[in-house]
């Protein structure tokens, strides 16, 4: 057993009589700066607890390791309180589950928390252990607030939710966050409280936002942004003031942008990833400008049309690369749009469709299959096997490669109409078969300025990876491809739905 297990079981008061010798005699051994150490590795300090991953299960107790706070360790003896009260670093995790029933208490212990914890940075939780609803109307945080905010000068990471009435609480901290990196708050209710202690925070680079919205807030250098049930007018100011972004998350903005704000075209040099769910996706494309770098999209509308032409032209003016795109929607989608969208993104690696309502909609998923035509009809093995078929006219063979639909898919996710056609479903297993067997294994093979496979012969990626949803009958799929998942193909039948927010802004 290791000598963290040990310390662990010991901190939660365990009764293993064995154990408890051994360690009071390891305990008298060791020199005070080592039992520091170790209590600084036993407890859990970066993360907030509730989102800590589950410690490995050990032998003995065959349960989860639990999580060690710095409190537990006072209840040892007097030594171990000693140690443990004169490390600062022990207190500067502060995680509050919150409840009325023990809320004096909580406060006076929070007070405790924060002298010990010197002049350390910060990282602070809130966690509503009674639920949202009882807070409403409750005067019992501002106290709270009032304590944490003396300390905003030490704030690292929070992570807070805003009463109701919410308006002053945190005004203390204004022009004092210079350290705070991360900060995610959330409104009980929606408010209209500017963010004003976050208008110069010169190291925020995560933001993350619920019914509040982010006028004001300092985006120079963020690079991380999640927002839901905020304006989506000030959603584009927000993004216009970040170029620094490289992943943003948007789900259930409310409004349209005034038909007098004039088209925006802010550029976003460093977005990697864009998720966007519920957001009027349509209205929120034409202000999107250059995004060289994107390479993951996910976009769902459960309760508008997906907009694909505009989403097409959004695409090609970033002039990006896209590698991974998730499409979700609650409509019917237009066939002919959907495929100029996807027969431009030649260097797609991963492909998924998911549906809410629509799942008859067995007219696109028979057009989405014959998408794959152009590629069925010309000679690959010959041309493969066949010297001289590879040294044919080079401006003959762009145009062969060209007309290969996504040539670099290696995995595709579909959620397949609930009464599939059998002669769709045969026609799908040659589609997967021919990409499986004829289709480049290279998964480091890359994509050159035309998006075709470059640096060798093969003219697609092999399909490594599927995913279906649970619906459909698993034999239909895999009794036919049994000797390509023999030979490593991946089939998964836990394509989830991208479930939509039905709370209300």
């Amino acid at each position: 057993m290791s000598l963290k297990t040990d310390f662990k079981l010991l901190a939660k008061g365990s009764s293993n009589v064995n154990l408890q010798a051994q360690s009071s005699d390891l305990l008298s051994r060791v020199p005070p700066e080592i039992t520091t150490e170790i209590f600084l590795n036993v407890c859990d300090r970066t993360i907030p607890p509730t989102l800590a991953k589950t410690s490995p299960k050990f032998d003995l107790l065959r349960v989860p390791l639990p999580i060690v706070y710095p409190l537990m360790l006072g209840k040892i003896c007097k030594e171990w309180r000693r140690i443990a009260w004169a490390c600062p670093l022990l207190w500067n995790v502060i995680h509050i589950p919150l409840s009325l029933r023990k809320y004096q208490q909580q406060i006076l212990l929070l007070s405790q928390w924060l002298e010990r914890s010197a002049g350390c940075a910060l990282s602070i939780y809130l966690e509503m252990h009674d639920g949202e609803g009882l807070w409403c109307g409750s005067d019992y945080l501002r106290s709270l607030f009032a304590l944490l905010v003396e300390h905003s000068d030490r704030w690292e990471h929070i992570d807070i939710f805003l009463p109701k009435p919410s308006k002053g609480v945190l005004s203390g901290a204004c022009l004092r966050v210079p350290l705070l990196r991360s900060a995610c708050i959330r409104a009980l209710n929606s408010v209209d409280v500017p963010l004003e202690f976050l208008e110069c925070s010169p190291n925020l680079r995560s933001l993350e936002l619920k019914r509040i919205s982010p006028k004001g807030v300092d985006c120079q250098n963020l690079t991380r942004l999640v927002a839901s049930f905020v304006s989506t007018t000030d959603i584009l100011f927000t993004l216009q003031a970040a170029p620094n972004l490289q992943y943003c998350e948007l789900s259930n903005t409310y409004g349209t942008p005034d038909s007098a704000l004039p088209i925006l075209q802010f550029c976003l040099p460093a977005l990697k990833t864009l998720k966007l769910r519920d957001c009027h996706s349509s209205a929120l494309w034409p202000h999107f400008g250059i995004a060289p770098q994107l390479r993951d999209l996910e976009i769902s509308e459960w309760n508008d049309q997906l907009d694909l032409e505009a989403m097409s032209s959004f695409l090609s003016r970033t002039q990006c690369h896209l590698q991974n795109l998730a499409i979700a929607t609650g409509d019917s989608m237009d066939q002919t749009g959907l495929q100029n969208l996807l027969q431009a993104l030649d260097s797609l690696v991963s492909l998924e469709f998911h549906y809410l309502f629509v799942r008859d909609d067995t007219h696109l998923f028979r057009s989405f299959l014959e998408m794959f035509e152009p590629d069925s009809g010309h000679p690959l093995i010959d041309a493969q096997n066949d010297d001289a078929a590879a040294a044919d006219d080079q401006e003959d063979k762009s145009q062969k490669e060209a007309s290969i639909f996504l040539p670099n898919l290696r995995k595709l996710g579909y959620q397949l109409p609930l009464n599939t056609d059998e002669a769709d479903l045969q026609k799908l297993i040659a589609i997967i078969t021919k990409r499986w067997k004829h289709g480049d294994p290279t998964p480091t093979r890359r994509c050159t300025a035309d998006h075709s496979i470059s640096g060798g012969r093969k003219r697609f990626a092999r399909l490594e990876a599927l995913r279906f949803d649970p619906s459909i009958s698993t034999s239909q799929i895999l009794d036919p491809l049994r000797k390509e998942m023999e030979g490593g193909l991946k089939i998964t039948f836990d394509l989830p739905f991208i479930d939509s927010e039905d709370e209300d802004p």
